[in-house]
């Protein structure tokens, strides 16, 4: 073998005899054991003779292939003539009796069975069909590999060629030259056995071999489709009949039955009723399954084709054709949503049916308990009891087997249900599928021909439909019979609208009324607001109403043609477009809700105004024309008088944009000077430029051939407007609560510092120092607060209204479903997949036949679900909404909910800390659920990491959790004084790692919470705001104690901070070394002023004392000399001169 590929040549047919999957192996043996082979040289020889034993393999292959193409093709022929005789048997084969002598068991099992048959050939013959498709690519690929044979050939020969070289050991360069020379035979061989294939397909084309198989697999599929047709409808009518029987059973067992068996042999009867209604109920599910089979069965196979028509001719304009006719055939897929969730009750039902039904069974009484239980009731003879209990027995034992037969018969409506549920699920998929196909494609296809003169002057047919005399005399004409042939339907709604429009006449001056009080400087009251929004709302919508009662009416006209149906939809349609226009602009009315209520510059609102009413007059004849026109050939593309009139719209609505947004208005000119700084007016040129530009550009778009993708971008933008005109309104009415509230909490807060101030005024304070007093609640932030959370709102239901409105043309960017990584569906999750899901799990269901789980099991197992630019997006929204709302919650709730409620700032404080704890919780759990972390995911990481936090973050755990248990539990709160080790003050803040204490000198400690929890912690005022002032005094010896007590009572009595319940109390408690010892004890109400009690009590007690020759007492001492030598006496007294000592002599 080495010498071959040393030779330079490559290997032939008779080398390649010689060459075995063995010696191949021997050779890679060698490689790998060579000692004189580096780890290297090693590693690469014996990668090409892997490779070597792989083309070898590819080699024996397409022999194999080549042989069998071959004889494929030789008995090509006899093969289909052998279809051809098994066709005709199959067709004059006389039908089998599948009815003869079966119960209805073996009846229903014959069903299931053959039902199960019927599945496979299906299946078989969407093989064949993909076959053909396989085939056609196959040749294509065929086709293409002939055509590069001679550039591969050429390739592999000159690497087979190729010399060893310089430094390049033997072995590896043997090694692949043998590996080139083997891919070059491989690639022969795989030409050739490509050939023969061709081959093998002309044969089987010839002698139409596909096509017998298709159409003996098809006759096959309707012999089965009748025999299961035959089948299910004889289940269903001896199920029926079985019910009958059971009903006139029941209903002879109670006209014969005992009178104190009449109850239960009602039951009996309404069992059978029940029986009854199940199998109605079964068979009508079971019709609507099949149906839905047939729809799927349809709409995968439309699915396939336009997917291998686009993939044959492009995203061409039949194929966009195709795609318009195909999105108009849709069905309703929200509706189809709702009945999917409103069916899991009727499932839930279902199986407690059958449950209850089990447990009657178990429960069913005996005969002889019956007659005991009726014999205690009535006396009755020995005789009269046997009868009695025979006739027990005899209903007994019809209710068990009705009861057997119900929970029979509810198990197998729950299984039709499921498998109702199941089919209908997968419809829907495939319908979303189909519809996101669509929108990927469909408006990035010309619908229609650039226009130009000659287009607009062929085009006369439209024009005709359009200005048609006779046609517009059809329409007027049903209007005319509308009031005789439907009197009770079109008098009292044109009465309605009538009676709008005369309302609409007072609303005008109420609304003046309303703005004039509104714009009075201080007013307080928001519902003078709400008056004017829905006054303007119902002034808003007597136009629109009015193009929709005519739409109706010609809609429900008698025998309208396709014209008068036409006109009604292009009403319909200005009605919505109008509604949003005319909100608008009976909002800007002199002195209405705009510029009364919201304050908008009245310059702004007056030029709004006029050009809202400009194009209201301009703008809706246009957009009427254009809609009817467009009803004229509506999958056509669009007919070149429709493409005129819309771009005439769109030029009107660039006009009305330019007039409104341009820097020389009067709109733009007014909001300059009244917000120079906002963002509004600082990007007023982007705006004017997009604004203007979007409408030019799909008038652009329909000149050029794109009609369609124009006209769903103009409808989309329609029901922008709508938005717009919501979100601004509904902002503005935020706006203007957020500014009234204001304006009465400043007005309270006012209020009580002026009490408050009054109150100190009259009290006797001395400008002591005093305890920190509680914030009360800063207006100005809670303000900004609640317009940042309103414009956040705001925002968010912008966003969401957007997607809803651009959902479907999302589809055609191809961004936002781009995937950016896979997440790994945990076996849990797939495992306990509900019916709710759609999807029969692994887990066994009790009583499901095998068709159900055969069928609910074809779709296959979901594989790693994708984490999409939306979804990351989603993500990112999610986390900076939850952060700022978060942040912005208190001031909403201070200003809405919380200066409203008698509660204290503490519980305040309290409320807002949780209510944020909370929002920024489920934002995390939302955003993370966005992007795949879901539980199942992260589970074990989270379990590590929960090990890991404990260790090395376990203060941070412990005083996040205190924080939580203080704002629950609230051992203090925010204005509690408190005293912690040697610390005494104020609690000012309460967060979520530490709180903030502020002392009496305004200094501020932060304390860890778990300090709170786990220390000890002196409150003050935590149930009882009560304390004590205790206030020592001396006196002198020889002082009245008497006279002395009664002063300190009288002061405490006279003073105005201090309490009478508890009173106060003065106490000679002892006899000090130069005093005698009085204690004060009085109390306070609380903790404000009680440095200014302790310094007025003491200053007066010193006063009192001084007016009653009382002596406060001062520490003396007195020195006694026993011995002393005289000598020195008369020198010491000299030295100390007028010294207050006393000398004792003492005796002896």
């Amino acid at each position: 073998m080495s010498a071959i590929a040393a030779s330079g040549q490559t290997l032939d047919e008779a080398s390649l005899s010689a060459l075995t999957a063995e010696s191949l192996q021997e050779s890679l043996k060698l490689a790998e054991t060579s000692m004189q082979l580096d780890a290297d040289t090693k590693l690469k020889v014996a990668d090409r003779y892997r490779s070597t034993l792989r083309e070898l393999t590819k080699i024996n292959d397409a022999k194999a292939n080549a042989e069998r193409f071959q004889q494929d093709a030789r008995t090509a022929a006899e093969h289909a003539a052998a279809l051809r005789a098994e066709l005709e048997r199959e067709i004059q084969a006389p039908q089998v009796d599948v009815l003869q002598d079966k119960s209805l068991e073996e009846l229903d099992a014959e069903r299931l069975s053959r039902d199960a048959e019927l599945n496979i050939l299906k299946q078989k013959l969407k093989e064949i069909e993909a076959q053909r498709q396989q085939r056609t690519d196959r040749r294509t690929e065929i086709r293409r590999m002939q055509a590069e044979a001679e550039s591969k050939r050429a390739e592999l020969r000159q690497q087979a060629n190729l010399p060893a070289q310089a430094g390049e050991p033997v072995a590896l360069a043997e090694a692949r030259r043998l590996d080139a020379s083997m891919r070059l035979i491989a690639f022969e061989r795989a030409l050739s056995a490509a050939e023969f294939e061709l081959a093998k397909y002309s044969a089987e084309e010839s002698a139409s071999l596909l096509t017998h198989t298709e159409n003996l697999t098809r006759e096959r599929l309707a012999r089965e489709e009748a025999i299961v047709k035959r089948l299910s409808d004889e289940v269903n009518t001896r199920r029926r009949l079985d019910a009958e029987q059971q009903i006139r059973q029941a209903e002879q067992q109670k006209m014969l039955a005992h009178p104190l068996l009449k109850p239960l042999a009602e039951q009996n009867r309404l069992d059978a009723e029940e029986s009854r209604k199940f199998s109605t109920k079964i068979e009508g599910i079971d019709r609507d399954a099949k149906q839905t089979r047939e729809r799927l069965e349809r709409q995968q196979s439309k699915f396939a084709d336009v997917r291998m028509k686009e993939a044959d001719i492009g995203l061409t304009r039949p194929i966009g054709l195709l795609l318009r006719e195909q999105r108009s055939q849709f069905p309703n897929l929200r509706e189809m949503e709702r009945q999917l969730d409103a069916r899991q009750e009727l499932l839930d039902q279902a199986r407690l049916s059958s449950w209850e039904y089990a447990d009657d069974l178990k429960n069913l009484a005996d005969a002889r308990a019956i007659v005991r239980e009726a014999s205690a009731e009535a006396k009755l003879s020995y005789e009269q009891c046997v009868e009695l209990e025979r006739m027990a027995a005899e209903l007994l034992a019809s209710r068990r087997s009705l009861l057997t037969e119900l929970k029979r018969s509810s198990e197998r409506y729950f299984e039709a249900l499921l498998e109702l549920d199941t089919v209908d699920r997968r419809y829907l998929q495939s319908c979303e599928e189909y519809l996101h196909y669509i929108n990927e494609r469909i408006l990035w296809i010309r619908s229609t021909d650039p226009l130009s003169l000659k287009i607009v002057a062929a085009d006369t047919e439209s024009r005709t439909w359009l200005l048609s005399t006779a046609s517009w005399w059809t329409v007027l004409g049903v209007l005319a019979t509308d009031p005789l042939e439907h009197p009770f339907a079109f008098w009292p709604t044109v009465l309605a609208v009538l009676s709008l429009f005369y309302v609409r006449l007072s609303i005008r001056p109420r609304l003046r009324a309303l703005g004039v009080s509104a714009s009075k400087r201080g007013f307080l009251r928001y519902g003078p607001t709400g008056q004017a929004a829905a006054l303007t709302l119902m002034s808003a919508i007597t136009a629109p109403a009015a193009l929709l009662l005519f739409s109706w009416r010609l809609a429900e006209g008698v025998d309208p043609t396709n014209f008068v149906q036409s006109v009604g939809s292009a009403l319909a349609v200005c009605a919505a477009v109008l509604f949003p226009v005319e909100l608008l602009r009976e909002s800007c009315r002199h002195m209405g809700l705009a510029e009364a209520h919201f304050a908008w510059p009245a310059r702004a609102v007056g030029h709004l105004r006029r050009v809202l009413t400009w194009m209201k007059t301009v703008g809706m004849p246009v957009t009427f024309l254009a809609v009817l026109a467009h009803d004229f050939l509506p999958l056509a593309g669009g007919t070149s008088t429709e493409r005129v009139l819309f771009i005439g719209g769109m030029l009107l609505a660039a006009t009305t944009l330019h007039r409104l947004l341009s820097g020389n208005s009067e709109f733009s000119k007014a909001f300059l000077v009244e917000s120079p700084g906002s963002l509004f007016i600082r990007l007023r040129h982007l705006w004017y430029s997009c604004a203007v530009a979007v409408p030019l550009a799909l008038a652009v778009l329909s000149a050029v051939g794109f009609h369609y993708s124009a006209i769903q971008v103009a409808e989309r933008l329609s029901w922008t407007l709508w938005l717009v005109a919501g979100i601004v309104l509904a902002r503005a009415l935020a706006v203007r609560w957020v500014v009234l509230s204001r304006r009465r909490l400043v007005l309270d807060q006012a209020y009580q510092r002026r009490a408050a101030a009054a109150e100190e005024a009259s009290q006797d304070t001395t400008g002591t120092p005093k305890p920190p007093a509680v914030e009360e609640t800063d207006v100005t932030k809670s303000t900004m607060q609640t317009r940042k959370l309103v414009d956040i709102v705001v925002l968010g239901f912008s966003a969401i209204g957007l997607a809803m409105i651009w959902a479907e043309t999302l589809p055609a960017i191809g961004l936002l479903d781009r995937p950016l990584w896979q997440i790994a569906e945990g076996s849990d999750h797939a495992a306990a997949a509900t019916p709710s899901s759609g999807v029969v799990g692994a887990l066994p269901i009790a009583g499901v036949p095998t068709s159900v789980k055969t069928f609910a099991a074809e779709d296959p197992m979901p594989g790693p679900a994708s984490v999409t630019t939306l979804d990351l997006g989603l993500a990112i929204a999610l986390a900076i909404f939850t952060f700022l709302a978060s942040r912005n919650l208190p001031g909403l709730m201070e200003m809405s909910v919380l200066n409203r409620l008698p509660v204290d700032n503490a519980t305040r404080y309290a409320a807002t800390r949780l209510a944020c704890y909370t929002i920024v919780i489920v934002g995390v759990l939302m955003a993370t659920n966005r992007l795949g972390l879901r539980w199942q995911n992260v589970q074990w990481l989270a379990a590590a990491l929960t090990v890991g936090l404990g260790f090395g973050l376990q203060e941070v755990f412990a005083n996040f959790v205190s924080g939580l248990i203080i704002l629950f539990e609230r051992p203090i709160r925010v204005g509690d004084i408190v005293t912690i080790d040697d610390v005494t003050g104020s609690v000012s803040r309460i967060r979520m790692r530490a709180t903030t204490i502020t002392n009496w000198d305004r200094k501020e400690f932060i304390v860890p919470n778990k300090e709170f929890i786990t220390g000890r912690v002196l409150n003050w005022t935590l149930s009882d705001a009560v304390n004590r002032i205790t206030i020592n005094v001396g006196v002198a010896y020889g002082t009245d104690t008497e006279k002395a007590r009664e002063i300190l009572l009288r002061i405490c009595d006279e003073h105005p901070l201090l309490l009478k319940d508890p009173a106060p109390m003065a106490v000679f408690e002892g006899f000090g070394d130069s005093k005698l010892n009085f204690v004060l004890r009085c109390f306070l109400p609380s903790l404000e002023g009680r440095l200014d009690a302790i310094h007025s009590l003491n200053t007066t007690i010193a006063a009192e004392f001084k007016k009653a020759d009382i002596e406060i007492a001062f520490p003396q001492q007195d020195l006694r000399i026993r011995l002393i030598d005289q000598s020195i006496l008369p020198m010491t007294l000299a030295s100390r001169g007028n010294s207050s000592l006393t000398l004792d002599r003492a005796a002896g």
